[in-house]
């Protein structure tokens, strides 16, 4: 359990339904082109893949870690790997993010702007911000508890191996 939440819950902890229907609304509304809609776009495309990546594989191997405290079958021999890929996509989503914040003066529309536009700059402020506290979920509470978690349950296999 994580602050009182178990990890079967990962979609609450992390919000991660709102997080794929924010990705689709802010596709919709970008502009088609121009630096904003480029940056907008690479930001999107790489959280597609890696909101993919944690559910299909890795929130459900946690899960069934924490639920039966044995090693599921996955595509990967240990939780750190996935863990470690999703973490540098961490980095590169914060990049994007920086690269956003510079193209929009954070994210303060100009002077001029319509309202689609202003509408685009505050959806993209307050999807920044919960991409930000999504990252940190991940980073310092999600992986950790789940390499800890795996720590222990392949420990408690090799011990009962070595009594046979």
């Amino acid at each position: 359990m994580i602050a009182g939440v178990v990890f079967a819950s990962p979609f609450v902890i992390l919000g991660l339904a709102a997080m794929r229907r924010d990705v689709a609304a802010l596709r919709g509304m970008c502009p088609a082109e121009g630096p904003v809609a480029l940056a907008v776009t690479q930001l999107c495309d790489e959280l597609d893949a890696h909101l993919a990546c944690e559910e299909r594989y890795l929130f459900p191997y946690v899960v069934a870690l924490e639920q039966t405290h044995d090693l599921p079958v996955a595509l990967f021999d240990t939780v750190y790997e996935p863990c470690q890929m999703l973490l540098r996509e961490h980095e590169s989503a914060d990049h994007d993010l920086d690269a956003l914040r510079a193209l929009t003066d954070d994210y303060r529309p100009p002077p001029d702007a319509d309202a689609a536009t202003r509408e685009l700059y505050t959806a993209l402020a307050d999807y920044d911000r919960a991409l930000v506290r999504h990252m940190h979920l991940e980073g310092n509470v999600l992986f950790p508890r789940a390499q800890r978690l795996e720590d222990r349950v392949r420990a408690a296999r090799d011990r009962q191996r070595r009594r046979r």
